[in-house]
């Protein structure tokens, strides 16, 4: 991993494929991190006119300014999780950074984990003098979410045609 970070400040042509060669020995076809990144952008921008849609429909677009702490922990979400990495993805000058396919995926799961605590954490304020604590299968279900994750991501690397060759190729 050290030497993925060497290679990402080094500027290499193709940040991504050195990340995953880190990961697989393989080196991934810059094609399909391009393809994966646009799609992850667009991804992005029909996920935020959803979220803008549906705070328009229901008359609340106005909370986003003055729902104190609430409205700050939104733009958080919105504007690191989604506008920037949106922007990185689509104007031509970040775009062609070869760091872009790589961080603004990682910037728009930062946005999807905000996401869930803004809704986590503030549908949980309670009344003074309540507690709470999570139940094991709060917890075994988090952990099934994760290891699902992680399954799709081996079974992905595995089975799709996203490497230039079955050789490993050793760094």
């Amino acid at each position: 991993m050290a030497s993925a970070i060497i290679h990402i400040s080094n500027g290499p042509k193709n940040a991504s494929a050195h990340i995953t060669i880190e990961f697989t020995r393989r080196e991934a076809k810059p094609k399909i991190v391009r393809g994966l990144a646009t799609l992850a952008g667009w991804a992005g921008v029909v996920y935020l006119a959803l979220k803008l849609g549906d705070l328009l429909i229901s008359g609340e677009l106005s909370l986003i300014f003055t729902a104190g702490a609430y409205s700050v922990w939104w733009w958080i979400e919105v504007g690191i999780g989604l506008i920037l990495p949106i922007s990185l993805l689509f104007i031509p000058a970040f775009r062609k950074r070869p760091w872009v396919p790589v961080v603004a995926p990682l910037l728009m799961l930062f946005g999807v984990l905000m996401n869930r605590f803004n809704a986590t954490m503030f549908g949980q304020i309670l009344p003074p003098g309540a507690t709470y604590s999570p139940h094991l299968l709060e917890w075994l279900s988090t952990i099934g979410v994760l290891a699902a994750g992680v399954l799709a991501w081996v079974i992905g690397i595995r089975l799709l045609v996203i490497f230039d060759s079955k050789v490993d190729k050793h760094v």
